[in-house]
């Protein structure tokens, strides 16, 4: 299978696996208010 149309098939899960991470990640506190940058304040 070439490398394109396998990522045009991953394409369409891909922002559902994305926010899911994110999510987790934020619920779980693997990514606290301290792991980000306040910038132009």
């Amino acid at each position: 299978m070439p490398m394109e149309l396998a990522l045009d098939l991953m394409e369409g899960s891909r922002p559902l696996i994305v926010d899911s991470a994110v999510i987790t990640a934020i619920n779980t506190r693997m990514v606290t208010r301290d792991d980000f940058l306040q910038v132009g304040r």
